[in-house]
């Protein structure tokens, strides 16, 4: 397999984000033979989208685009709110959907989220995927929710149990083996 490109975009504008630490744990299984790079939603300062400003945001828009334009396959994790889609996300995901080179379209895209919930955030990633399916993204059929995170990790943000590890490395593998083959069908 070629060395691919991966944008990780964290869905949290907490500091101590379980989406950031499950972000981390799940590139630091790719970081040796692939690109990663990380997109946290604190860096994205925008206001809400709004179709009256939104040419004043032109230059923005399209840099975020390019980032995401310029790899092979997204890795979303990312909280739910209220049961569904995390404001940050939802926001940054309709403020990229405005411009003429759509970043979504093709785009490989898979889906985590943590929460200290029983349900692990997937009732937020089910609105996602439907979110970006909606824009053209091949979203990856399994997703991954990792519930109780406030006990998931180690004070070194290391996940505590080696099974649940073994999920999440084992569905990167997969969704590498999907971005692969969109690479390859280009």
């Amino acid at each position: 397999m070629r060395k691919l490109k991966l944008l990780f975009i964290v869905g949290s504008l907490r500091k101590d984000s379980y989406n950031k630490k499950l972000a981390h744990v799940a590139a630091s299984k790719l970081e040796t033979d692939h690109e990663v790079s990380f997109l946290p939603m604190e860096e994205f300062i925008m206001p809400l989208m709004n179709q009256d400003i939104e040419k004043q945001y032109t230059k923005e828009i399209d840099n975020l685009n390019a980032k995401i334009n310029a790899v092979d396959g997204v890795v979303v994790t990312s909280p739910e709110y209220n049961g569904s889609i995390a404001s940050p996300l939802k926001n940054f995901i309709d403020w990229t959907s405005r411009t003429k080179t759509p970043a979504w379209n093709l785009k490989p895209v898979l889906l985590l989220a943590a929460s200290p919930g029983a349900l692990g955030g997937v009732r937020g990633l089910a609105v996602t995927r439907f979110t970006l399916e909606t824009l053209g993204a091949h979203v990856y059929p399994e997703m991954f929710g990792l519930q109780k995170a406030h006990e998931a990790f180690d004070a070194d943000n290391k996940m505590i149990d080696a099974k649940t590890k073994e999920r999440v490395d084992g569905l990167t593998a997969k969704f590498l083996t999907f971005v692969a083959q969109m690479a390859n069908n280009k």
